[in-house]
């Protein structure tokens, strides 16, 4: 069979969905490399913890895995964390980190349809993946289920 003989309607039909592929196709490429804003709403001065600590928020943003996964990183100031006399250990602040990790964490992970929320503490202001020998930093990882933060492993 040539295409001589091919019913014009057909040939039409298929040119048709042709294109509905590639618009679909063009439409999933842009959402898909679509860079992710950070959390709505972002607080700003001190934040209440169970621990009473004085903790604010550094930054907060959305951060896609190579898996293509998404992670909500929230980075947090607490500048009395440590293992020192006076300081607050992981073993208190760990609550500050879940408590937070459900008031803010939570919906911000919704919005941007994270799996994976990393809560981290340090004692004073550090750049994104650097460390400072002399600032002590305390990181959580959680997974929401039924509207809860559990602690995950990573």
């Amino acid at each position: 069979m040539n295409d001589d003989d091919e019913d014009p309607r057909i040939r039409r039909l298929a040119r048709l969905a042709w294109l509905a592929a590639l618009v679909f196709s063009v439409l999933v490429a842009a959402i898909a490399l679509a860079p992710r804003a950070e959390p709505q709403e972002l607080p700003d001065g001190p934040l209440e913890v169970p621990s009473r600590q004085v903790v604010t928020l550094q930054e907060a943003f959305y951060e896609e895995q190579e898996d293509c996964g998404i992670w909500l990183r929230m980075r947090f100031v607490a500048p009395r964390i440590g293992s020192g006399p006076g300081e607050l250990g992981f073993d208190v602040v760990e609550w500050d980190m879940l408590h937070l990790c459900e008031t803010l964490g939570v919906p911000w992970a919704a919005a941007g349809e994270a799996e994976l929320i990393i809560v981290s503490f340090a004692a004073a202001p550090v750049e994104f993946g650097s460390s400072d020998a002399g600032v002590s930093q305390f990181f959580e990882a959680y997974r929401v289920k039924d509207g809860d933060c559990m602690w995950e492993e990573y």
